[in-house]
């Protein structure tokens, strides 16, 4: 049997201590227990299955009881520093109104209504940007990186499918999150979005993050050059056993939740307050509070600090991590590393991404409640002031006196007469009333300039356009748009730029939770796909659905109309389908596609009765190559000219548009005629955008042909002038009968200019005339307002004249006592 000596120190604290024979003594309360034969590795080395194995189940205890102390202590100093950022936030969410104002009013009944401007501008922009960023159909646009093939372009389908697919239906909360972060990043400036393997649910999982759970030391700039920063999360009792049980975290005993008040947290305690929440209410359901800590670490273990290859011996540069801790018992819960297997360079990965409404000077971004929150407070102080005075000037108040016999005290309600012991004299000597002024109006004016100036800062799009005259060419509507929207589109690109970080996260949680060796099957509605694995290897890049250049439905529709109006103007340079298509598609119109809009390919083939037929119908149709077209021209012409002028005028623009197809086949009929062989190719004018119209062919080939075709026009030209083969004369009569309604259309449009033209010069000219004639209007009446003012200040100086005389005169003539001896007066001073 081995015998050692071993000196145990009685007094040691609880742990493990190793010996350098590699023997273990562990003090457990008043119990030593010595293991001579440990199952673990020596000191320093750590035994780890996995990459994303939770090294707090194999981490000694002293080193996870000195992390916890060490990393609470630091999360503690980064919330102290952001004190007076705490501190305005909560005094924006009171800027809102959406707490009642205790406590605060500078005299009893007076008004604490606070002016909705912040609100209107924080829900407006929230309506606007869900619209764009979450559309129904999902909110994921996948992007090929590089040169596309047949391969990628399924691999970008596929991937942009199932994304979509994660968003709508296997991530419900996905909308309520996004909803959430849209509300309260105007009014904060700073929100952030969080996307993570969930375990416990077996899925891939997002949650909107407010901006004070999200805490970094006091000189980060941003979350990726940031040494640490932290993710407070709350989990009930049960929560939180589920997790344990599930692995996630360490299963260790944990205290009961603290019972704490929230008075500490300003924010809190506001949101608390809006909500209507009380503190007991709070302690009804405590929680743990766990500080998920993105940290770079330097841990001094084998398998866990970061080694130089060429020597193999520590560096000392901390490795990123991502450690959770209970912040009442600072008990360690999971450390985990927090770069991919698979990169050499260890970089941290992102769970979090910041949205900010504007840039800011800082770490945060600005909102509303710094930018016009100074608005806000001016706007509810002058609509208090203006409540308060209509209150004040409708309901006065004075002195009474306290010999007065009243009844009964207080107001009077209207109609009310009361009974009194007093006189009427001495009812009015027992009141004083103050007279109160009326609201002022120059206090009115400044609401109104204070209400504009915030709303002008954030301003709608839709505001802008429904003011606008909606008569105007569709240009100018446009640039309306993007003149009254500057702001808007600035704060757009941001959030389109930040969700798309928010894509690649998730597009690479996917390529690390998908199964590598088999497609992954899922069902939508009416069919069944499958995404793979290399579907999210990075070679497809994948950003937001929406554009960032359009931050509107309106602009959308706006565009797409102008895009048809050109279609129109230039029809030859524009696919008229695609140009519809658009409109349709910006207008949100369902199923537009597949039933609403035509497709070329689809039309059948059709003799001339048929068409004409079809042609009365409004059906649309379309010739063919094979098609006799000849005959097919002399029918629709024949047709044509038997209808009446009402039916010629509505039928006029498809029925040429129709004998133009057949005429242009007819002529490649006479042009292969002429050349003696047939061309080897066939137009398709129907093709889709993006699809040959012709097929390519070598430029030898190409030329070939030309001279085959100029050849080919020779002998036609030369057959026409030596009287040889003619066209047919029903021919020529269409040809010249499209010519006359050709002019006729073109005289007709030149008359229709001509004559709006005029009337447009005449609607200029009485708009001049009636603003002269307003102009003289309000001229005169101020030239009358002008003579009455004088002539009425006139004839009070002669009235002052003559009172000042009369008074003279009365002074003169008035009798004056002068008592004589037998008490007589002595008469006026005219007498005297």
């Amino acid at each position: 049997m081995d015998s050692r000596d071993i000196h145990v120190q009685t007094e040691a604290p609880v742990g493990e201590t190793r010996l350098d024979d590699g023997t273990v003594v562990r003090h457990e309360g008043n119990l030593i227990v010595v293991d001579f034969e440990p199952a673990s590795l020596p000191a320093g080395h750590i035994d780890y299955d996995s990459h994303y194995q939770n090294l707090a189940d194999v981490l000694p205890e002293e080193v996870l009881s000195k992390l916890g102390q060490e990393l609470v202590e630091a999360v503690e100093q980064d919330e102290e520093s952001r004190k007076d950022w705490q501190a305005r936030m909560a005094r924006g969410i009171r800027l809102m109104g959406v707490a009642e104002d205790e406590g605060h009013a500078p005299f009893p009944g007076a008004s604490q209504v606070v002016h909705p401007m912040l609100a209107e501008a924080g829900v407006q922009f929230q309506a606007r940007a869900i619209a764009e960023l979450f559309p129904s159909a999902g909110p994921v646009k996948g992007v090929v990186l590089g040169e596309a093939d047949e391969e990628i372009n399924a691999r970008r389908e596929r991937g942009e499918d199932y994304m979509n697919y994660q968003y709508v239906h296997e991530m419900p909360e996905a909308f309520p999150e996004m909803d959430k972060l849209l509300f309260r990043l105007p009014f904060e400036g700073s929100a952030f979005k969080k996307i993570w393997p969930d375990r416990v649910r077996n899925r891939t999982a997002q949650r909107f993050v407010a901006s004070e759970d999200v805490i970094v030391p006091y000189t980060a700039t941003d979350l990726e050059s940031a040494p640490r920063y932290t993710h407070r999360i709350r989990y009930y009792p049960n929560d939180m056993r589920k997790l344990q049980r599930a692995g996630f975290y360490r299963d260790c005993e944990l205290d009961e939740p603290a019972d704490e008040s929230r008075d500490d947290n300003e924010i809190q305690t506001e949101i608390d307050r809006s909500e209507g929440r009380s503190e007991n209410d709070m302690r009804a359901d405590r929680q743990y509070e766990v500080l998920e800590i993105y940290v770079d670490y330097d841990f001094p273990h084998e398998g866990l600090a970061d080694i130089d290859p060429q020597t193999g011996e520590m560096t000392g540069i901390g490795l990123p991590y991502t450690i959770s801790v209970e912040r009442e018992s600072q008990k360690v819960l999971s450390v985990r590393r927090n770069w991919r297997p698979e990169d050499p360079d260890k970089k941290k990965r992102a769970y979090l991404v910041h949205y900010k409404f504007l840039p800011g000077f800082g770490f945060y971004g600005f909102g509303l409640w710094h930018t016009i929150g100074g608005l806000g407070v001016a706007a509810t102080g002058a609509l208090r002031a203006l409540l308060d005075a209509a209150q004040l000037s409708n309901m006065q108040g004075g002195y009474k006196s306290k010999d007065a016999k009243t009844k009964e005290d207080g107001p009077l309600s209207p109609g009310e007469w009361r009974d009194t012991d007093m006189t009427a004299e001495e009812l009015s000597k027992a009141f004083y009333p103050i007279d109160y002024p009326e609201p002022s109006t120059a206090l009115f004016s400044l609401l109104g300039f204070l209400v504009e100036a915030g709303q002008r800062f954030a301003s709608t799009t839709e505001a802008m356009v429904g003011d606008a005259d909606n008569k105007g060419p569709v240009g100018t509507t446009v640039a309306l748009i993007e003149q009254g929207s500057k702001i808007f589109s600035g704060i757009h690109k941001r959030l389109h730029r930040t969700q798309g970080e928010e894509f690649k996260i998730l597009a690479q949680l996917n390529y690390d939770i998908l199964p590598a060796d088999q497609p992954y099957p899922y069902q939508v509605a009416g069919a069944e796909r499958e995404v793979i694995r290399d579907d999210f290897d990075g070679r497809v890049d994948w950003v937001p659905v929406s554009d960032p250049n359009i931050f509107s439905a309106t602009q959308r529709i706006a565009q797409a109309q102008a895009v048809m109006a050109r279609a129109d103007a230039k029809p030859g340079l524009y696919n008229a389908r695609e140009a519809e298509r658009r409109l349709l598609e910006a207008l949100k119109i369902p199923d537009y596609d597949g039933n609403l809009l035509l497709d070329p390919e689809k039309r059948e083939r059709m003799d001339p009765m048929t068409e004409n037929m079809a042609l009365l119908h409004g059906k649309a149709i379309r010739a063919f190559p094979e098609q006799d077209h000849a005959a097919h021209m002399q029918v629709l012409m024949s047709w044509f000219q038997s209808l009446p002028k009402e039916g010629q005028k509505m039928l006029q623009g498809p029925v040429f548009a129709h004998y133009a197809e057949h005429m242009a086949y007819q002529y490649r009929i006479e042009m292969e005629r002429a050349m003696g062989v047939p061309i080897p190719f066939m137009p398709d004018f129907h093709a889709e955008p993006g699809e040959d119209m012709v097929p390519e062919m070598p430029p030898h080939i190409e030329n070939m042909l030309a001279q085959l075709t100029a050849q080919a026009s020779q002998k036609m030209k030369q057959s026409m002038a030596q009287g040889g083969e003619k066209p047919d004369p029903e021919t020529q009569k269409a040809q010249a009968e499209i010519k006359r309604k050709d002019m006729v259309a073109a005289a007709d449009v030149a008359r229709k200019d001509a004559v709006a033209q005029a009337d447009q010069k005449r609607k200029d000219g009485l708009m001049l005339a009636d603003q002269r004639r307003e102009e003289i209007e309000f001229r005169n009446e101020q030239t009358m307002e002008a003579k009455k003012f004088a002539a009425e200040q006139a004839r009070k100086d002669r009235e002052a004249k003559a009172r000042e005389q009369a008074v003279k005169r009365d002074h003169f003539y008035r009798p004056v006592r002068q008592e004589s001896g037998n008490g007589q007066s002595t008469g006026t001073p005219a007498e005297r």
